[in-house]
């Protein structure tokens, strides 16, 4: 009887052995696997937030480029509007009237003798005096000029010039036209830089 008591004791131990040993192996086996997953999951997401930090984000790319286009364009809009407020900007009154009298006073002595009797030259584009006569030069379209001024007849208004010419040397000018009728004779001299200038006109 003690015999087989121990026989079936030691069986019963050997059951419950081999049932712990199946238990810490499944244990162990669950362990190792828990352990693999935490140790892939944790070296896998750093790496990708290491690669987030990295490249950045498309959308700030897109805002960024976004951002530059739109700073473009208000450049080149601010370029126009300035471009077009000094083209349609008014020039003032003052300006023009200045400009016009320069011209005026260069290029054209007013029609007519002065009260005083004392004539101006008229102003002239030579550097020097090309005393010519010849029709369409300077120096005759400067003449003419001065025979307007003389009689207070513009060029326009005349019958016609009868005659421009010498009048006794270089710088001596004579100049006879006719309007409704009526002769005038204008003799002028040549000043230096101011151009030609009436000395007399007479009528008849």
């Amino acid at each position: 009887m003690d015999e087989q008591n121990e026989y079936r004791s030691s069986r019963n131990d050997l059951r419950k052995k081999r049932t712990m040993n199946r238990i810490m192996n499944v244990s162990i086996g669950v362990v190792v696997v828990l352990i693999g997953f935490f140790m892939y999951h944790l070296l896998f997401s750093s790496s990708d937030e290491v690669a987030d930090e990295e490249e950045p984000a498309p959308e700030q790319v897109e805002t960024d480029d976004e951002e530059n286009d739109d700073a473009i364009e208000e450049e080149s809009d601010s370029e126009e509007e300035l471009s077009e407020e000094e083209l349609t900007e008014p020039i003032e009154e003052d300006e023009v009237s200045e400009d016009v009298e320069e011209n005026d006073s260069d290029n054209n002595a007013p029609l007519g003798p002065p009260e005083d009797g004392n004539f101006e030259p008229v102003g002239t584009e030579q550097e020097s005096l090309d005393f010519t006569f010849t029709e369409g030069t300077q120096n005759r379209s400067e003449m003419m000029r001065a025979i307007e001024y003389a009689t207070g007849i513009p060029e326009s208004d005349w019958d016609y010039l009868d005659r421009i010419e010498n009048n006794g040397g270089v710088g001596q000018a004579l100049g006879r036209i006719f309007y409704e009728g009526v002769q005038y004779e204008v003799e002028m001299e040549w000043v230096e830089g101011e151009g030609w200038m009436p000395l007399d006109v007479s009528i008849g």
